[in-house]
């Protein structure tokens, strides 16, 4: 930042959760294509994949986006980056 600027935290708030779930979505292509052998087209978050491909790769693409949001991720990203329970109430003190 430079001089006399400051921080936009409430810029920052209203960012983090689309950030954080964008973040989860990459998870899933990364981890989904590090052994896929076939021809394949990424853009952002869109996918080609031939047609013959396609059923194979909609499996794999749910059974990765399962996983990757097993839980509760907000909690685990909470725990990560040490914010506590009480700034930031976790989904089973919720319910």
């Amino acid at each position: 930042m430079g001089e006399g600027q400051r921080i936009d935290d409430k810029a920052i708030e209203e960012t983090i959760a689309p950030t954080f779930i964008h973040s989860y979505d990459a998870e899933v292509f990364k981890s989904f294509f590090q052994d896929w052998n076939q021809p394949i087209a990424l853009i952002h978050d869109f996918l080609k994949v031939l047609p013959n491909y396609m059923d194979k790769a909609k499996v794999r693409i749910k059974h990765r986006f399962v996983q990757v949001r097993k839980g509760d991720p907000l909690a685990r990203l909470a725990d990560e980056i040490e914010v506590s329970s009480e700034k930031f109430p976790r989904l089973t003190q919720l319910l």
